[in-house]
C-alpha cells in the first residue's frame, strides 16, 4: 500500500499542492496535558510554494492510496488526525541541498483564553457540571463518563490555574483520558475512549517493553477531611496485588467520594508503571494517544493491555509511513487480567 495524506487549510484542500512536495510528514498526539501538534517539511524548490498564514487551521488526515475514496473531495478513507492552527513556519536555503520549507501547528483547540490563568473556586457542584462550565466558555461540546459526571465536588479551587491545566490536573488525580480536540472536551474512563486493538508481532518493525517493580503497591490511601468531625479520614482502595507498600496520596481531599476516586486513580496509574511499551510500527492510522492496546506475542512480559501516551505518525518521502507508540501499562492488570 502507498502512504497518503489530506490537508485542508481554512477548510481548503491543498493537498494537490503539497504532494509531489512533501519530505517529511510527523504528528504527534498526546495522551492529556500536551497540545498534539504536526510538523509539515516540503521540498520549496523555485520558492514556489506559497505556505499556509500564521494561525491559519491545518486539517491533517493520513492513511494509505488503497484505502483513499474515488471522489478527490470527499475525505471518508482516512484517519483525521486533528486540527491544528499554524503557530510558525521556516524557510531555509542550502546552495547544495535546496530549499526546504517547515510548517508547524498545535492543536488548535488550546487557544489563548484556555491557557490564561483563573481564580475561581467551584463548591457544591458535580465534576460533570463544572467540566461543562469549563467547556462553555471556549465553545467546546463535552462528552462525559458516567462515573465521572455524577462525581460530588464540594469545593475544588482553581488559584491563579488554567482550564487547561485544572482539565489536566484533574484527569490525572483521576486517571481519567481527557483529549481536547476538534471543538470537544472528552473527559473519560479508559475502557470508553476506544475499543482496544490487539497487536501481534507481525504489527511491529521493533518493539521493547520493560518490567519495573517500583510501582508495585499493595494500596493506596487519601484522606478527605470531615468538617462535623474535624478529622482527617483515610480511603483506601486496594492495589493490583499483594506485593509491595501502601502508597499514600500527599493531597487531601474535601469528601469522601473525591477522595476515593483519587486512591483509585492513583492506584491505575501506579499498576501500568509497572510495565513500559515503546516501540514502532507499519503505519497504523487507528492508533492514538490513550488508545487502550493488547499485545498479543504469546510470550511472558509482552502479553498484556497498555495504555498509550504519546503517538507519532511519520511519513518520510522514500521512506513510508510508520507509527511510533510510548506507553505504560493498561487499566487492568497484568497480562490483561483483572485486578484482584
Amino acid at each position: 500500500m502507498t502512504p497518503a495524506f489530506q490537508i485542508l487549510a481554512d477548510g481548503a484542500d491543498i493537498t494537490g499542492k503539497l504532494n509531489d512536495r512533501l519530505v517529511d510528514l510527523t504528528v504527534t498526539l498526546h495522551e492529556v496535558g500536551s497540545a498534539d501538534e504536526v510538523k509539515i517539511k516540503l521540498d520549496d524548490r523555485d520558492f514556489a510554494i506559497d505556505p499556509p498564514r500564521k494561525g491559519a487551521i491545518l486539517t491533517v488526515l493520513m492513511g494509505y492510496a488503497s484505502t483513499m475514496p474515488a471522489a478527490a473531495d470527499d475525505m471518508q478513507g482516512l484517519a483525521l488526525m486533528g486540527t491544528f492552527a499554524v503557530r510558525s513556519r521556516k524557510r531555509h536555503f542550502d546552495k547544495s541541498q535546496g530549499a526546504t520549507l517547515e510548517i508547524i501547528g498545535k492543536s488548535a483547540d488550546f487557544g489563548k483564553e484556555a491557557k490564561r490563568p483563573r481564580t475561581e473556586d467551584h463548591k457544591d457542584t458535580t465534576l460533570g457540571d463544572m467540566l461543562r462550565k469549563i467547556a462553555g466558555r471556549h465553545g467546546w461540546q463535552t462528552k462525559i463518563s458516567s462515573r465521572f459526571d455524577k462525581l460530588k465536588v464540594a469545593y475544588e479551587a482553581q488559584g491563579e490555574e488554567s482550564d487547561i491545566h485544572l482539565v489536566t490536573r484533574l484527569a490525572m488525580e483521576l486517571d481519567a483520558v481527557a483529549p481536547i480536540a476538534n471543538g470537544k472536551l472528552l473527559f473519560l474512563d479508559r475502557d470508553e475512549l476506544f475499543s482496544s486493538i490487539v497487536l501481534t508481532k507481525t504489527d511491529f518493525i521493533e518493539c521493547t517493553v520493560s518490567d519495573d517493580d517500583r510501582a508495585k503497591h499493595s494500596k493506596a490511601t487519601a484522606h478527605y477531611h470531615d468538617q462535623g468531625k474535624h478529622e482527617r479520614i483515610p480511603v483506601t482502595v486496594a492495589g493490583d496485588g499483594s506485593e509491595g507498600p501502601e502508597h499514600m496520596l500527599r493531597h487531601t481531599f474535601h469528601d469522601a467520594d473525591r477522595a476515593k476516586a483519587g486512591a483509585e486513580g492513583k492506584s491505575s496509574q501506579l499498576g501500568r508503571m509497572e510495565k513500559h511499551l515503546v516501540g514502532t510500527l507499519t503505519g497504523d492510522n487507528r492508533i492514538v494517544a490513550g488508545l487502550i492496546v493488547t499485545l498479543a506475542f504469546g510470550v511472558d512480559l509482552y502479553d498484556g493491555e497498555y495504555g498509550l501516551k504519546t503517538v507519532t505518525h511519520h511519513m518520510v518521502k522514500g521512506a513510508g509511513y510508520t507509527t511510533k507508540i510510548d506507553s505504560h501499562k493498561g487499566k487492568k492488570g497484568k497480562g490483561g487480567k483483572g485486578k484482584s
